[in-house]
Parts: C-alpha cells; structure tokens; sequence
C-alpha cells in the first residue's frame, strides 16, 4: 500500500503521518486522505475515468471514448449514457456504446457526459467540453468557386478578402492570388481557432487552332472551309456570322469566337500557288453578295478578255478587260461557255459555268 504524509513540512508528529492508506488490491483511496494528494494524483488514485475525443476541426463528426488508469476497470461497468448536449440531433443526442461517434448539429460549446453505472450499483458521471467553431459544420470554407475558365491571354483574380490574409499553395502570404495558367489553387486559413483550406480547379479556354494552320492552295477551283468549334458564336473577318466561311481567294482569314465563357481570334493565311488559276463553275447571282459574279482568282482580271456563250452558241457577254463583273446580265438560269484570254502571259481558258438564280 501506499502511506501519507498530509504536512511534510511540519516536524515530529505535526506532519500527520498516516500509514498504509491506499491498497493496491482494491483500488481505492479512503476520501479522508484524498487531500493528502495533488490533485492530479487523487484523480489518479481515485480511479475514475476521463473522456476523450479526436475533435481536428475538418468536421463536425466526432468520435468519443473513455481512458481507464487501472487495467481491467472497463469491465466493471454495467452500462452507461452519453449526453451530447446536442438537443437539434434529435435522438442521436444520447448513445448507449461505449465508444460512440457523434455529428453534431450546431456550433458552440458543447457539455458533454457520459454517466456509468457499476456493477456495484453505484454511478459515476463524467463530463467534457467540446469548442465546436462554425466552420466545423461545413465542408469546406465555400469562398473559392470550385471551378473556373482562364480564357486565353487574360488573368483571374482569386479572392479570399472576407477571411483577410491567407497562406496561398506557393507559400505566399495575402488576401487575394493571381492566376495565369490552368491548375489546382488552394489557401488555409486559421479561422475561429481551426486550420481550413478551399481550393478551386481552373482549366483553360484557348483557340487551339481553330482555323487551323496556314495554307496554300493548288488545286483547280479549290475552296477552303473555315468552321469554330461546335456551340459558339463566330464572326468573320467580313463582319459576317456563320459557323462556316468559304476561302475562294488568297488573304489573311480571322474569326472572333465568342463561347460560353471567353472571347477567342484565331487568325489563318491561305495563299494559292503561283501558277494557279481558279475559275468558278457556278455562279448564284441572286443578290445576296456571295458568289454571285463570275471571278476569276488566281490571276489579275483586267488583263483578260472574256467572251461568254450560250448553250445556242451565241455571244451573251463580251469584255476586253474583265472586271471580275459577270452576273448573268439578266440571262436565265442554265449553263454557259466561256472563253478567256489573258494578255499579259498569253494563257487562255474555256470552259463551262452554271447560273443559278
């Protein structure tokens, strides 16, 4: 056993020696000499359990147990009670196992108990506080978007300002974060005593050659068709909007594209070879401003003389220095004959073009 000794700093029989009061057998201290001990060490002696939990403030489920000084104690319980003191929870406020795991409902401080009876017949209750911030309750602090589109050439701007300073993913220190490439982008924060973090994931939104690279045309009467990306809005170099456009002609090509999220140009070249003439054999001469004259590309038209004939065989047009002009001059729709010459090279061309209407 165990002796005391209640003044250890009086003399002789002033200190109060007392002899053999605690028996290891048993385990208990007689409360007439609990004073004789430290606080600490009555507790110790006393044999009373102590509640503990893994409360990390990440989340408001939290799990709790009792810890035993004395080997073999945990089998002396009958049965017990936790109180929560939790009373939103309904009747998750009380548990009966011995280590219960409890999502608690509301922010604050917590009184927690739990009340154990022996097998004795004699009770004990325990209790212990638990801090539950606000940001406990949520899963993430919510501040960031989870998602975001960096359009290309531009910056976004993350902001954390309601907390204040915050530490960023690269170390760096602030309220607010700038973002010039795609990523995952994350801060912590100690908020109400609790470590929390919000990360976002910004993907980019670019052209991507959408045109495509720049070309050169060689074939015969060859067109190139420009298309965007599917769902978006384009306009053209021309001012106009389609989600296609026909190359019929040497020059540098751009589209404005307008997603769901950005503003985008992509620009193309397209050149034709040197030697290539390309004469259209369709024309729509119906006003709307596409495709409908007779143009010779690929070579300069002024120095050509055009004759056009009908099907009859008879002269319907005539130029010595063309224009790039032909409409149909009236004429019905059908298919006609033509006949150029350019003076300059000494090339000629004959063919045929249908006019439509």
């Amino acid at each position: 056993g165990i002796s005391a000794i209640q003044s250890p700093n009086e003399p002789g029989m002033k200190a109060n020696y007392h002899h053999d009061v605690f028996h290891w057998e048993n385990q208990v201290i007689s409360s007439d000499y609990l004073y004789s001990f430290p606080s600490f060490a009555s507790s110790l002696f006393n044999g009373q359990p102590m509640i503990q939990h893994d409360f990390t403030c990440s989340t408001s489920s939290i799990n709790f147990w009792l810890t035993f000084y004395y080997a073999g104690r945990s089998e002396d319980i009958d049965h017990l009670q936790w109180n929560f003191d939790d009373p939103l929870s309904g009747t998750l406020n009380v548990s009966g196992v011995v280590n219960p795991t409890h999502a608690f409902t509301a922010s604050g401080i917590h009184t927690v108990t739990c009340t154990i009876t022996w097998k004795n017949n004699t009770t004990a209750t325990l209790q212990q506080s638990v801090n539950l911030p606000e940001v406990a309750l949520t899963e993430n602090l919510d501040i960031l978007p989870a998602a975001a589109i960096l359009c290309e050439g531009s910056k976004l701007t993350l902001d954390a300002s309601q907390i204040g300073n915050v530490r960023w993913q690269d170390g760096s220190m602030g309220s607010r974060f700038s973002v010039e490439e795609p990523g995952r982008f994350w801060f912590s924060a100690c908020v109400s005593g609790c470590v929390m973090s919000d990360t976002i994931t910004i993907s980019h939104e670019g052209v991507f050659n959408i045109l495509g690279s720049d070309t050169t045309l060689c074939e015969p009467q060859a067109t190139l068709v420009l298309s965007s990306a599917p769902h978006a809005t384009i306009q053209w170099q021309d001012k106009t909007i389609a989600p296609v456009y026909a190359v019929t002609k040497p020059g540098v090509y751009w589209a404005i594209i307008q997603t769901e999220h950005c503003v985008l140009k992509d620009t193309i070249v397209v050149d034709f070879c040197v030697d290539a003439v390309f004469i259209p054999n369709v024309i729509t001469s119906n006003g709307d401003q596409t495709n409908d004259t007779f143009e010779l590309l690929g070579i300069d038209s002024e120095n050509c003389s055009i004759s056009v004939y009908g099907r009859d065989g008879v002269l319907r047009y005539e130029s010595k220095s063309y224009q790039n002009d032909w409409d149909g001059n009236g004429l019905p729709s059908g298919v006609y004959y033509y006949q150029v010459f350019h003076s300059a090279t000494g090339r000629s061309f004959k063919g045929w073009v249908q006019l439509l209407r």
